[in-house]
């Protein structure tokens, strides 16, 4: 089963940038970070799971979670980003300068299976989020572990990302300065605040917590390709 790039019924609106990942890894920090650093950036606003644009508005609509703490975006603001995991099934149809944004593997998925309690069962009967993920995944009704099919949807949602080329690869976890070279800014003023949105207090999960598996294979080999350390009890 190949997972599928959605099609749009609708002509995209321009967007200079669309930041993606595997949810869970950063896009709300991302989103503010943007912001901060002169491109307006709203967090799940276009991108959602019924894979319709709001449109491109000069004030955007954002996700219930990313105004919690406060809009950041300014009321006449030009919406130049989008932040949203959901835009990983559309990516083929857009021009715009793709950010791939990556954080720990083993963070990622056991948020997922933690705090949301997602990837438990091989049908896609959760809140609309975890339908999208297994509409656009079939093969993650595969009948496996909870853990294994939580890094069978890290890997296969990230290869479908590489396949779009992106311009730009970032670890969340990582400098800042990469971001702000590929943006071509200097300012030392921005959002600094790299939990924003982080729901783990303590975390004591390892990769011996995956069962074997040639998917626990792929998920490894990806985490070290992305520059993280394989991290055993």
């Amino acid at each position: 089963m190949k997972p599928k790039f959605l099609k749009l019924k609708y002509k995209p609106e321009p967007l200079k940038y669309v930041v993606t990942g595997t949810g869970r890894c950063g896009t709300v920090y991302m989103a503010k970070l943007l912001t901060s650093l002169g491109f307006p950036c709203t967090h799940e606003a276009m991108f959602t799971p019924e894979a319709t644009l709001i449109g491109y508005p000069k004030r955007g609509p954002n996700s219930l979670v990313s105004t919690a703490d406060g809009r950041w975006l300014k009321d006449g603001s030009e919406i130049v980003a989008e932040a949203s995991y959901m835009s990983a099934p559309h990516l083929p149809n857009f021009k715009s300068q793709i950010i791939h944004v990556a954080r720990d593997p083993i963070r990622v998925i056991f948020s997922f299976l933690d705090k949301f309690d997602y990837f438990k069962h091989r049908t896609d009967n959760g809140d609309r989020y975890q339908r999208f993920i297994y509409r656009c995944l079939p093969i993650l009704t595969t009948d496996i572990d909870p853990v294994t099919r939580a890094c069978l949807f890290y890997v296969e949602w990230n290869e479908m990302i590489e396949r779009a080329k992106p311009d730009l690869f970032y670890n969340v976890e990582s400098s800042v300065d990469k971001l702000k070279d590929f943006l071509g800014v200097k300012t030392n003023n921005y959002f600094k605040n790299r939990k924003a949105n982080s729901r783990c207090k303590e975390f004591k999960h390892t990769y011996d917590d995956i069962p074997e598996s040639d998917t626990k294979s792929r998920f490894i080999d990806m985490a070290k390709r992305y520059g993280y350390t394989i991290i055993r009890a």
